[in-house]
């Protein structure tokens, strides 16, 4: 899938025909037992692109919390991995996992790379901080996670009553 993260400890990877075969398999035993909509909620990223095309059907919605709220809380590098927007939502969720000595931030243009033009899979794991970082992390607050996840959750009810009512 996303090589992106083969050098992350205990990541693993599998081929995509595979994780096809798994989502599939999956939506024909719900749609043998009468399931008509399935809600698949993205809650991390990581190989969108390809789970996108294995659910293009119409019986289900696949919902995105980071796309939910576009750049309504931050924009381009503090939208990253472990960056002030996730560190937000993860403090809002258990403030324990955010350890403040091991913030540190990753500036793009010291590393001679231009963020938004870079694909997911063009990330490479050396642009990553020691902790994950990816970009910067240091706007980040539990306060805000709290509105971001109260926007999350508003949004997705939205979309899932929608989705359920078509």
């Amino acid at each position: 899938m996303n090589s992106t993260f083969l050098f992350f400890m205990y990541a693993i990877m599998t081929i995509l025909s595979l994780v096809k075969d798994i989502i599939n398999s999956i939506i024909t035993e719900l749609e043998k037992n009468n399931v008509s909509k399935i809600i698949i909620i993205n809650g991390h990223g990581g190989n969108i692109r390809p789970i996108k095309r294995i659910i293009e059907h119409s019986n289900i919605c696949f919902l995105q919390w980071f796309e939910l709220i576009g750049n309504k809380y931050f924009e381009n590098e503090h939208k990253s991995h472990a960056g002030s927007e996730e560190l937000s939502l993860l403090a809002a969720i258990k403030s324990e996992y955010v350890d403040e000595e091991k913030i540190e931030n990753r500036d793009p243009s010291k590393m001679n790379i231009v963020w938004k033009e870079l694909q997911p899979e063009e990330r490479k794991t050396e642009y990553y901080t020691e902790n994950g970082v990816y970009c910067y992390a240091d706007k980040y607050s539990k306060e805000l996670g709290q509105r971001i996840l109260a926007d999350v959750v508003d949004i997705m009810v939205e979309k899932i009553n929608i989705f359920l009512n078509a």
